[in-house]
C-alpha cells in the first residue's frame, strides 16, 4: 500500500494549508529503558498551530505565534493544568466545565471589568439619553424606536405591515382621546378586541395615556365581563363594531377604528404628540383576573416596570 504511512506534517504540506489545528502527542512508552525517560530523545517539533506533547516527565505545549500569542497560550496552559489536577484529585468525579485561573481569571474579573465600568461611565457622560434605556417604560421604548426607525416593521398581520412610526402615531391618538375623557394614572381602561394590530394599538395607547388596561375576552359569559368591568371601576372601553354587543356597558365606549384613523376633524381639536402623564415604574400597567375557581374572580395588578 503506497500510502499506508502518511505523516500529518506531510499531509499538511500536500494540502498547502492547515489540515489539523491541534495535535495531542502521547509519546510511546516502549522507548523507556529501566523506567527512566531518556532526555536525549526529544520530541520533534511540528508546524501545527497547537500541539501538546505528553511524556513521563511532564507535558509541553507548543504553539505557532501566527495563530496563538503568548498570553493565550498561558491561559490555555493554566486552564488545562487545573483540569488535570481536578481529574487526579477525583478520578471518578463528574466532568465540569473548566474555569479560568490565575492571571487569566484576574484579567477577566478585574482588569476587563474595570475597563467596562469606565466605558459605561464614559457613555453616561457622552450620551445621557442612552443611560436611562434600561429604565424606560415600554411605550417610551416604542416611541424612541419610532423616532429612530419610523419605517421599520413593528406589526406583521397576514399581508399587512405596520411601521413603528405609524404604530406610535396611532398610540398617541388613542392616548389623547383617553386623556380628554379624564383617563389618568391608575385608571383602568377596558379592551375588548379581536387579536390583531388593533389590539396592539389599543394597548400602546392606554399605556401612553398613563392608565392600565384590562383585556376582556368576548368569549367570556356576559355576567363575568360585567363583573370585571364593575370590580375594576372602568369607565372607558375600547372595542370593535362587531364585538359591541358582547362588550359590557360602561360610561364611554370607543370604537378603535375611529381612534386609529389618520387625523380628521375630531383629532385636529386635540393636542398633537403623546400626552404627558405621571406614570412611573410602579404604576399599574395592566389588570388581569383569576379564573374564579374559588367562586369569585379576583383582580391582580401588574406594575409598568414588569411590562
Amino acid at each position: 500500500m503506497p500510502h499506508r504511512r502518511f505523516p500529518l506534517a506531510e499531509m499538511q504540506r500536500s494540502l498547502g494549508g492547515v489540515a489539523v489545528e491541534a495535535v495531542f502527542n502521547f509519546v510511546n512508552f516502549h522507548r523507556l529503558e529501566k523506567d527512566v525517560w531518556e532526555d536525549t530523545l526529544e520530541v520533534a517539533r511540528t508546524n501545527f498551530p497547537l500541539s501538546l506533547n505528553a511524556n513521563p516527565g511532564g507535558m509541553t505545549l507548543d504553539a505557532d505565534p501566527r495563530y496563538l500569542d503568548a498570553t493565550a497560550c498561558e491561559q490555555l496552559a493554566d486552564t488545562y493544568r487545573s483540569l488535570l489536577q481536578a481529574m487526579a484529585a477525583e478520578p471518578h468525579g463528574p466532568v465540569t466545565r473548566p474555569a479560568l485561573t490565575g492571571a487569566a481569571r484576574d484579567l477577566v474579573l478585574h482588569r476587563w471589568n474595570a475597563a467596562t465600568a469606565q466605558d459605561r461611565e464614559h457613555t453616561r457622560e457622552q450620551e445621557p439619553y442612552q443611560q436611562d434605556d434600561d429604565r424606560r417604560l415600554f411605550h417610551e421604548l416604542v416611541q424612541q424606536h419610532a423616532e429612530q426607525r419610523p419605517q421599520a416593521p413593528a406589526l406583521l398581520h397576514g399581508q399587512d405591515v405596520t411601521g413603528y412610526g405609524e404604530l406610535d402615531r396611532a398610540g398617541d391618538r388613542i392616548a389623547r382621546r383617553l386623556r380628554a375623557l379624564g383617563v389618568d394614572t391608575e385608571t383602568v381602561v377596558g379592551i375588548c378586541l379581536e387579536r390583531g394590530p388593533d389590539l396592539a394599538r389599543a394597548i400602546l395607547g392606554v399605556l401612553k395615556s398613563g392608565a392600565a388596561y384590562l383585556c376582556l375576552d368576548p368569549e367570556y359569559p356576559g355576567e363575568r365581563l360585567a363583573f370585571m368591568a364593575g370590580d375594576s371601576a372602568m369607565t372607558v372601553l375600547l372595542t370593535q363594531p362587531e364585538l359591541a354587543h358582547a362588550a359590557p356597558a360602561v360610561e364611554h365606549t370607543l370604537l378603535i377604528g375611529a381612534l386609529t384613523a389618520e387625523p380628521g376633524p375630531e383629532s385636529e381639536q386635540l393636542p398633537a404628540g403623546c400626552p404627558k402623564s405621571g406614570v412611573g415604574p410602579d404604576s399599574t400597567a395592566y389588570v388581569i383576573y383569576t379564573s374564579g375557581s374559588t367562586g369569585t374572580p379576583k383582580g391582580w395588578r401588574s406594575p409598568t416596570a414588569g411590562c
